[in-house]
């Protein structure tokens, strides 16, 4: 059991819609994970479930009207039970199979050394319509395989009613096996590698997407399903301690890419850079200091 809490406070100082006043917000949550393998015998398999509760304005809405949420922990003040799900590896680790709620950027389109990032762009690309994230987890099917230590090829098959306007993130599979019978498909393969006697750690990874809702076009007509694809490369640049496993001081650079259908999407186009630095300050090992651009 793991509780957890993060705090964001911000101010629009120019332009935007409102400069007059500050916002300050909060997440609070608490995690509980069990491994099967004690209690019933059962190798590999985990339970996970997370709530938490968001308090505090939307500073995207009400101060800057940015295109994608500034601050990742920005929201409409809700409580839920944001992600259910149990996860089964099997034939020794080289198959994964995860059913139930759960945040898709956990899975997919995710950059290890953009997450530290509080902007939602670096997290995962904007080209991405009805992605389901925080704060609309859903619903889904994830299988992933790994036929070897440096490969792996994943699909899942989530919840499509954000789209509707449903919040999928305060809701269970309703919507999943019934109206709007909406549905959000995404795949993704990558290689990862180890450069200098295996001290420096490499990913590269692209997917693709589709969703099978309706999506209003810019020419004032509809069309029903759009798709669009993705690509990411990240690299560990140089290690403090590379003999040390567990050390995770030294400097990190990414870079992603996204594309989306031009007639229904606001960002058709998505190209993301950066670089971080963990334990740059002495005596501050866990902190990181990182720069951004996208």
């Amino acid at each position: 059991l793991e509780p957890w809490i993060v705090m964001d406070a911000s101010q629009n100082w120019k332009g935007g819609l409102n400069t007059s006043g500050g916002a300050f917000r909060h997440l609070f949550g608490i995690d509980l994970t069990i491994e099967t393998e004690p209690f019933v015998g059962l190798k590999g398999g985990t339970f996970f479930l997370q709530y938490y509760t968001h308090n505090g304005p939307n500073a995207t809405e009400e101060d800057v009207g940015d295109f994608q949420v500034f601050s990742n922990i920005d929201a409409d003040g809700r409580s839920q039970i944001a992600e259910l799900w149990y996860e089964q590896r099997l034939l020794e680790n080289r198959l994964r199979i995860k059913v139930g709620k759960l945040d898709a950027n956990s899975e997919f389109d995710a950059v290890d050394y953009g997450s530290e990032f509080i902007h939602s762009s670096a997290g995962f690309t904007p080209t991405m319509l009805s992605f389901p994230t925080y704060p609309d987890p859903a619903m889904s099917i994830n299988v992933f395989a790994y036929p070897t230590d440096w490969f792996y090829v994943g699909a899942g098959l989530y919840d499509g009613a954000l789209q509707s306007g449903i919040f999928t993130g305060s809701r269970g599979p309703k919507t999943l096996i019934g109206e709007p019978n909406d549905l959000f498909w995404i795949v993704e393969t990558g290689a990862t590698w180890h450069l200098y006697e295996n001290t420096l750690n490499g990913r590269a990874a692209v997917g693709g997407w589709y969703h099978s809702g309706t999506f209003d076009r810019f020419d004032g007509d509809t069309q029903n399903g759009t798709e669009g694809f993705y690509s990411l490369v990240e690299q560990t640049l140089w290690r403090e301690q590379p003999v040390d496993e567990e050390d995770h001081q030294g400097i990190g650079a990414f870079m992603m890419y996204g594309h989306a259908d031009d007639d229904v999407a606001d960002a058709d186009h998505h190209v993301g850079v950066g670089l971080t630095w963990t334990g740059a300050l002495p005596d501050r090992d866990d902190d990181v200091l990182g720069i951004g651009a996208n």
